[in-house]
């Protein structure tokens, strides 16, 4: 077994960068171990512990024997948005959400079976969205709730195979469970929208590949491939009326990942950098469907229509 607490480094640069839309998708861009996020969030190329499920399967021929990995990564955001129509309710205009936390998590391990073969599980979110607002009805003048949050989780047994000149291939299954909770209306009241759906899909993988060429070079990659997870409940508040068999979609993109470690031989320090590119464009819509209290089917667009993105992490380790 080997343990490993943490490095002392440094987080330079985190871009992300989209044609039109500034949207990047659900995917929170640094997570998982503080390792990784004090070095800008790069690993594809260098993990070697069981934060590998999340990052490149390939990284779990790191474990000698066996490894164990509980991490939690608390996330802070704020968000100033306009929840509601400003010109039917003024004071939703520009307000500020407040700070949300996140409590990101992931427990894994990993075995190693053979002298070329190590097997694991590893469980995460992997990705998030949501905020909670509060302003006035101009009419009742009641205070208004406004709360979005969205959460998907991954249950992702993984196997890595080493091969001859340093070469390691890793793979992952990805099950996915996606948690949606919307609500609008008085705090006090009869909510405008009030539903929870979930879902799981059990067709994601993730493919992965780490070479080292050089003693002191690491180079790696990484494909994540797209899930579509449809969420559903058997009731919901919608539009002020009550519906039954409520369903909807969610789609956590494709991601292609490239990076690399370089290891100064004349000083104990390490430069890393890793390119993502997503095809968040694979988010177009999904309506929201339900049957109302008549038994009449209906359907209201949810529009996304993202723009393809890249992000580009850089770390240094002393």
């Amino acid at each position: 077994m080997r343990a490993k607490l943490a490095s002392l480094s440094m987080a330079l640069v985190v871009l992300g960068a989209t044609s039109s839309v500034q949207a990047g998708g659900y995917d929170t861009p640094i997570l998982y171990s503080a390792r990784h996020i004090g070095m800008g969030g790069t690993a594809v190329s260098y993990v070697d512990d069981p934060s590998a499920f999340f990052h490149n399967p390939a990284g779990l021929q790191g474990t000698k024997r066996w490894s164990v990995l509980a991490n939690v990564s608390p996330v802070f955001g704020n968000i100033r948005a306009t929840p509601n129509d400003p010109s039917a309710y003024p004071s939703a205009k520009d307000i500020d959400a407040g700070y949300e936390f996140a409590p990101f998590f992931l427990v894994g391990g990993a075995y190693r079976v053979h002298e070329m073969v190590t097997v694991g599980m590893g469980i995460y979110p992997v990705a998030s969205a949501g905020a909670s607002f509060t302003y006035t009805n101009p009419i009742t003048e009641a205070k208004w709730e406004d709360r979005t949050r969205l959460v998907f989780v991954e249950a992702a047994p993984g196997v890595s195979v080493e091969l001859p000149k340093n070469v390691t291939l890793g793979l992952t299954y990805r099950v996915t469970y996606v948690n949606l909770d919307r609500v609008q209306g008085p705090e006090d009241g009869n909510k405008f929208l009030d539903f929870q759906m979930t879902g799981i899909n059990w067709l994601g993988f993730r493919l992965g590949l780490q070479w080292q060429p050089l003693p002191q070079l690491k180079l790696g990659a990484t494909y994540r491939h797209k899930t579509v997870t449809k969420i559903e409940n058997d009731e919901g508040t919608a539009l002020g009326s009550q519906f039954t068999d409520i369903s909807t979609e969610f789609t956590l993109p494709s991601r292609f990942v490239v990076g690399g470690r370089y290891d100064l031989t004349q000083l104990p320090l390490s430069f890393s950098s890793d390119i993502e590119y997503a095809l968040n464009s694979q988010n177009k819509e999904a309506p929201f469907k339900g049957t109302d209290a008549m038994g009449r089917g209906a359907e209201v667009a949810n529009v996304f229509r993202w723009d393809n993105a890249f992000t580009v992490r850089v770390g240094a380790e002393y």
